[in-house]
């Protein structure tokens, strides 16, 4: 189990990714307000297989060490490395279309770093008001602690190095971001707004968790133990694999009852995103505008 307080973790989870059961919390467009129940994490790479209109989670078994790839060990890294193969093929016979094709297959059949934090999403609510110094109306978006959503919360690799941001030194400076955060033990229990927008200064069509802003205050939130979700067993290997491919190459039956998620992912290579979850979540658009003695926060 990492922790965010330990500068050797840190790094360890960075240096990995080089080359590289509850409900999901997931980060949607705007403002997500979001606190961690411990600053502990578990982490590993995951492979997500899209059949038809399912798509399989299942972890690589190359684990941390592997980062992510061992083809003779993992039989989905192992179809990955197939539609690589077959790319070369396409590319050979001056085949375009079909190079793209399985290019995309391979780049979405890898396996993506997975950091995986207990956590609880908050609503947001929408306050607006006049600013004390320039008198110009101005609006901010704060949790809604009424509308809470106890899960697990995946991070990517990107999205864990800006949460380290919080947690570590200015060499220049020697002072942390905040002055309330001295550590990661400080971000436990606190909201922090994740906040998921399009890049104004590059040409990327995807948004992506460019910032996150912790508050002020850290909070006790009403939420029984035994409601918060085990990640112990994230990274166990699912013994299905064989069928899992054969599936994919259309060589068995897909199972009605067949167990998958499908969880948003930042894309680096495509910039293509998905974004279909179970649940629907609260977002930036669904927020109210309150007066300043109704706001939760």
């Amino acid at each position: 189990m990492a922790k965010l307080s330990s500068a050797k973790d840190r790094q360890k989870s960075i240096d990995v990714n080089a080359k590289s059961g509850g409900e999901i919390i997931r980060i949607e467009d705007g403002h997500n307000w979001i606190a961690l129940f411990f600053e502990d994490y578990i982490q590993g790479f995951i492979h997500w297989i899209k059949i038809g209109d399912k798509t399989y989670r299942r972890p690589c078994e190359a684990g941390l060490d592997g980062e992510g790839w061992a083809p003779d060990d993992c039989e989905y890294c192992a179809l990955a490395l197939e539609q690589y193969e077959l790319k070369k093929l396409a590319k050979e016979e001056g085949d375009t279309a079909l190079e793209k094709s399985y290019n995309e297959k391979g780049y979405k059949l890898k396996a993506n770093y997975a950091a995986i934090f207990k956590a609880v999403k908050m609503g947001t609510v929408l306050k607006s008001g006049v600013n004390k110094t320039t008198k110009r109306p101005m609006k901010r978006y704060l949790p809604d602690l009424e509308k809470l959503q106890v899960g697990k919360l995946s991070l990517t690799d990107a999205q864990l190095k800006t949460l380290f941001k919080l947690v570590e030194v200015n060499e220049e400076t020697g002072d942390f971001p905040y002055s309330f955060i001295e550590s990661g033990k400080d971000l436990e229990n606190r909201p922090m707004d994740f906040k998921k927008i399009k890049d104004k200064d590059s040409n990327k069509t995807y948004t992506e968790v460019k910032e996150i802003i912790p508050s002020k205050k850290v909070l006790e939130f009403d939420i029984d133990e035994k409601d918060i979700p085990d990640t112990a067993n994230e990274f166990d290997i699912i013994d299905d694999a064989e069928k899992i491919v054969a599936l994919y190459k259309g060589e068995s039956e897909i199972e009605d009852e067949g167990e998958y998620e499908e969880q948003e992912l930042d894309n680096t290579a495509t910039g293509k995103g998905k974004g279909k979850g179970k649940t629907k979540e609260l977002s930036t658009a669904d927020a109210e505008i309150l007066d300043d003695d109704e706001i939760p926060f």
